[in-house]
């Protein structure tokens, strides 16, 4: 069970927008329930990226009618989820970026959670949620590795800024591994 953050006991004076950054290719199907947990965030201070990968079903439509709140950005063709990630982190504004793909469902707190531990260790760089399939059990596929390959460059902005072209480089990253 995770642990509810008492709103007025929380240990950070400022609340930084956070951009999550969605990638989708025909996603349509999963949609309402992702964009129905982003919505349903106790950490209000966001905007949401829909990144659209030349899907031919009718995602943009259906966050267009049902979602107003979201930014979409249409690609011509599908650009992998990199691509889709890369294109919503340019147009983010957030002083952290949450990239979400659409078969996922956030806990209401989960960016809150997130957002207190990177205020509260300002020298952490990379945090991520505990991602669980719907049985309850623990998804860590690829955790270590990615894990792995970012103790490298967490501390260091700098080289992250020169590994991704164009990214704010007083922007630190929230990764949601799935």
């Amino acid at each position: 069970m995770i642990q509810k953050i008492d709103m007025n006991k929380l240990k950070i004076n400022s609340f930084p927008l956070v951009s999550i950054v969605i990638p989708n290719y025909n996603g349509l199907q999963y949609l309402e329930r992702c964009l129905n947990s982003v919505q349903n965030q106790s950490y209000t201070n966001t905007e949401t990226i829909f990144v659209d990968n030349g899907s031919v079903d009718e995602s943009c439509d259906y966050v267009a009618k049902n979602f107003p709140w979201v930014l979409i950005i249409k690609n011509s063709k599908n650009l992998g989820f990199s691509g889709g990630v890369n294109t919503g982190i340019r147009a983010s504004k957030g002083e952290y970026i949450f990239t979400l793909n659409t078969d996922t469902e956030l806990d209401p707190d989960c960016l809150l959670h997130l957002v207190h531990e990177l205020e509260l260790f300002p020298n952490v760089g990379l945090c991520g949620p505990k991602v669980l399939f719907f049985d309850g059990k623990i998804n860590s596929t690829g955790l270590n590795k990615i894990l792995t390959k970012c103790k490298a460059i967490s501390r260091d902005l700098v080289l992250f800024t020169k590994m991704f072209d164009g990214v704010n480089p007083s922007s630190r990253i929230l990764l949601s591994p799935n």
